[in-house]
């Protein structure tokens, strides 16, 4: 996650080639974030204003992309 002071130069890179979104964006606010573990973990990294309309791809959304192949199994 980028400092937000950060954001506005990182967003000057969007769109660019090179941009490949592996997974599905969603809102933050559409996970089950009730857990004491997931809310002790968004107090710790945004303190008491966690911005639940964030866009985020989670693991799952990675995993299951259709960009992705298995390269190597055992």
């Amino acid at each position: 996650m980028l400092p937000r002071r950060w954001l506005p130069t990182a967003r000057g890179f969007e769109g660019g080639p090179y941009d490949i979104e592996v997974g599905q964006q969603q809102r933050l606010r559409e996970f089950k974030l009730d857990d004491p573990a997931v809310q002790a973990k968004l107090r710790e990294r945004y303190g008491a204003q966690i911005p639940l309309d964030e866009p985020v791809i989670s693991p799952a959304a990675m995993f299951n992309s259709g960009l992705l192949q298995v390269v190597a199994q055992e």
